[in-house]
């Protein structure tokens, strides 16, 4: 059984959609101390339950690559070092803008389940 955990680590999106609802004011981008938090904290759950073969990580936002490539080197840091174990997947849900080369190669070398481009 899968461990699902939808993380938003941005509100912000760098299009202009008639029909986005997003006008939040807060903290732009997630803190590394809140998102390393956030992904200790999924893993001690799943260690916790025990019912759960692997966690998978959806990504989302306002638009998730705008923190950029050095954020989800962190976060792949993070797994790392909290997984204790457990297997993940981690996924992006995007529009597709800031895809480059570089993300490609990202993507691919860190095994990213996959990339919905909404």
């Amino acid at each position: 059984m899968q461990l699902v955990n939808i993380i938003k680590p941005t509100h912000r999106c760098n299009l202009a959609c008639k029909y986005c609802y997003n006008e939040d004011e807060r903290q732009p981008i997630m803190s590394l101390e809140i998102l390393e938090k956030t992904i200790k904290d999924t893993f001690e759950y799943a260690n916790k339950i025990k019912v759960f073969t692997y966690v998978h990580f959806i990504w989302h936002g306002g638009e998730p690559m705008l923190p950029g490539i050095k954020f989800y080197e962190n976060i792949i840091a993070f797994q790392k070092k909290h997984s204790n174990g457990i297997k993940y997947l981690n996924a992006l849900q995007t529009n597709g803008t800031f895809i480059t080369q570089r993300w490609c190669d990202f993507i691919k070398k860190n095994n990213f389940f996959y990339v919905h481009i909404y």
